[in-house]
């Protein structure tokens, strides 16, 4: 089965600016006096979410990371699509838990929240926003295309789900039976998320971290490339993208952003008149200039300016280039060309 991944985020949009601000003065939030003081932070999130969207939800603080599990029946419709009301559902926790991170004492840099159908749980939707974010927008600091663009959502299945499915291939290969309870002792055991990707709501426990600024913007740039091979069109028509991952690489002077894409050529080059090697040359100026901008507009937005270099490695190419320089070709001051 292939759920859609692009419904999930077009229904994960940013609320109505007058609706979001009425709700913050309806509850005080603008005010000076926390409305959720951080000792009752996450009773304050499941009585909200009860109250007001008769839902019920479980919570967890690692840090400055605060998380949030909903468990929504129906989550995909008949074509595997975000149903519609589950799409309702889901937006008015994240409405919640952004009222409630806006007025509280604690300090939370960044909120998670994860849908599942608890009938299917190998499947879930995580979604990871920046706390500043919510007030920029708010603000009118940022747009509301630009506020929709700045989250992350991640629409997979549980690591833990994976690794029980491979364990009980393995048992069952090794005609080892009743091997459930085992492995799954094994797998609750396991505490250590090592990365955003490996956050996830599984068998009624939260497997999170305290999520940081270089994480975050790794998995923005992840999701923007993403994005721009499907909506790009000559991306799109050269090549089937299979993949991005990325990492954020600290060095003891110098830290980096390394970007591994995997992608397949979809039909044979189109030879141009000057050879194909010209037009290698073309395709190669046309991807690293889009995966630059990308990343130079993601860094750029956030004024994150602690790293080196950015590079990205692709089945046609290597290429990296220098924080100083990524600036100016995001100003038009240096062309792709150049950095090529």
């Amino acid at each position: 089965m292939q759920y859609s991944r692009n419904t999930v985020k077009s229904n994960l949009r940013a609320p109505n600016k007058i609706y979001f601000i009425v709700c913050l003065l309806i509850f005080g939030l603008l005010g000076c006096a926390p409305t959720f003081p951080k000792e009752k932070v996450q009773e304050g999130i499941v009585n909200l979410c009860s109250k007001e969207y008769k839902v019920s939800v479980d919570t967890k603080i690692v840090g400055s990371t605060l998380a949030v599990y909903l468990p929504v029946e129906n989550l995909f419709d008949a074509v595997l699509n975000l149903d519609e009301a589950a799409s309702k559902k889901i937006n008015d926790v994240i409405l919640g838990v952004s009222r409630v991170s806006l007025s509280t004492d604690a300090k939370f840099d960044f909120y998670v929240v994860i849908a599942q159908d608890p009938r299917m749980a190998d499947v879930e939707i995580v979604y990871i926003r920046y706390v500043d974010d919510v007030k920029r927008f708010l603000l009118g600091d940022i747009s509301r295309e630009q506020y929709s663009n700045r989250a992350v959502i991640m629409l997979k299945t549980p690591p833990q789900a994976e690794r029980e499915r491979i364990l009980k291939d393995l048992f069952s290969k090794l005609n080892i039976e009743n091997s459930d309870e085992m492995i799954r002792e094994y797998l609750e055991a396991e505490e250590d998320v090592s990365g955003i990707g490996e956050i996830s709501y599984w068998h009624n426990k939260f497997y999170i971290k305290e999520i940081t600024m270089p994480e975050f913007l790794t998995s923005l740039i992840e999701e923007r490339i993403r994005v721009e091979f499907r909506v790009n069109k000559d991306l799109n028509k050269w090549y089937e993208f299979k993949g991005c991952k990325g990492r954020f690489v600290k060095g003891i002077s110098r830290n980096r952003f390394a970007f591994r894409l995997e992608m397949a050529n979809r039909v044979e080059p189109l030879y141009l008149e000057s050879g194909a090697e010209l037009d290698a040359y073309k395709k190669k100026s046309v991807v690293f200039g889009r995966l630059f901008a990308v990343a130079a507009d993601v860094l750029w937005a956030y004024r994150f300016n602690d790293f080196e270099k950015v590079e990205f490695y692709t089945p046609i190419s290597d290429l990296r280039t220098g924080r100083d320089k990524l600036w100016r070709f995001r100003k038009g001051k240096v062309k792709i060309e150049e950095l090529i």
